[in-house]
């Protein structure tokens, strides 16, 4: 069978989303379906083998633009879509997997209704208003909550990253099946054993999305007790500038100053560094505020972290706590700056051989339920009851 797989933005690396549908398309070929992605960016010019075409493991790649601009931004819906159109009448498709953009998702619904072609949503947000600049006056947002209680319920099945999705969709009677974030675990490089001796290393990547996560309780919770701990501590930022961990941090900038050279603002990296720099650290870091949009979708970083063996802090949003217990990491029932303060103490307490035994943790947990081959045959079952 042919899978076509629409994803906006960049792809194959690049972003949360790129990183899921990639893991879905190495799923789907693992199968032995073939598949062919369309999106608006080509990720990595090196996988290209025609204008607009490139090949990343097999998998066909047809991307709309080469780079990012005002004009690609404008036309994307148009242009993918039509690309879209033109591919399906020249070709056998048996499912259309997408993702759940909304400018995207309305006219690949059109084109899947059309030509009677399955059609799978891949749901793995549901946003809060702080997504767009105008907020809840923005038609960004109005258009989501269309899609969100109307148009989303017109795919023929779904996958949801979380139980609130999972829920949403099986209330109205959807077909659905749960799949958390999903990488190639057993490819990813792995350190099992804590050896910074006299130092802890903290690390943060990803983006502040908006107040999507969080860094303020914790610089200001490892400013407080930084006088009480037996080992040198450092965090290591990676996504965010300099300027914008300002800015979040807002009335507590300060803080910045006062941490001095314990914090290290990396900016943006290449994606394909990020593991490197996992395993140069000790603990990862996820703070979340406690709303709906927390609660629905399910941090990549989470799985991310734990491949690389990284024990996690992160406080109790969504399916968090399914997977992060206090054998693999540091599960928080807030993120208060006093449960903050606390984790960190207890951390700079535990021997090595303690430390090293919650990264084993970590990396058992990933492969047990972040690993996508471990999800094949519930795929396989799932595309078995398509039409």
């Amino acid at each position: 069978m042919k899978i076509l797989v629409s994803v906006t933005g960049f792809f194959p690396f690049g972003t949360p989303i790129a990183s899921r549908m990639l893991n879905f398309c190495r799923l789907f070929m693992s199968l032995g379906y073939e598949v062919d992605v369309f999106c608006d960016y080509l990720s990595n010019d090196e996988y290209k083998v025609l204008p607009n075409k490139a090949s990343f493991e097999k998998i066909n790649i047809y991307y709309s633009f080469d780079r990012r601009i005002l004009k690609s931004r404008l036309f994307s819906r148009i242009v993918t879509s039509t690309k879209i159109s033109k591919f399906i009448e020249s070709n056998s498709i048996g499912l259309i997997f997408s993702s759940s953009s909304t400018e995207r998702f309305k006219s690949v619904l059109r084109l899947a209704k059309k030509n009677k072609i399955p059609l799978v949503l891949e749901s793995c947000e549901k946003y809060h208003f702080s997504n767009w600049l105008l907020g809840k006056f923005s038609l960004g947002f109005w258009e989501f909550n269309r899609c969100w209680n109307y148009d989303f319920f017109k795919a023929d099945y779904v996958v949801a990253i979380s139980r609130l999705i999972e829920n949403h969709f099986k209330e109205k009677g959807k077909r659905v099946v749960r799949i958390p974030s999903i990488l190639d675990v057993e490819n990813i490089p792995c350190k099992l054993t804590y050896d910074n001796s006299g130092s802890l290393k903290f690390i943060f990547s990803g983006g502040l999305g908006h107040g999507k996560d969080s860094l303020v309780e914790f610089m200001i919770a490892m400013n407080n007790v930084k006088e009480k701990l037996s080992r040198k501590i450092e965090l290591n930022i990676y996504g965010p500038s300099r300027d914008a961990v300002k800015e979040q941090l807002g009335k507590n900038a300060d803080v910045m100053q006062k941490l001095g050279d314990m914090v290290h603002y990396h900016g943006r990296i290449p994606q394909n560094e990020i593991p490197q720099r996992l395993l140069e650290n000790d603990i990862g870091i996820i703070l979340r505020p406690q709303r709906e949009s927390s609660n629905a979708g399910f941090p990549t970083k989470l799985a991310e972290y734990m491949a690389a063996g990284l024990p996690v802090i992160a406080n109790d949003t969504g399916d968090i706590g399914l997977y992060l217990n206090e054998s693999n990491g540091f599960l928080l029932k807030d993120k208060k700056i006093a449960s903050v303060e606390n984790v960190i103490l207890a951390i700079d307490s535990l021997t090595e051989m303690e430390l090293s035994n919650k990264r084993k943790c970590a990396r058992e947990t990933a492969e047990q339920h972040f690993d996508f081959h471990g999800y094949a045959e519930i795929v396989r079952e799932f595309f078995n009851a398509v039409d």
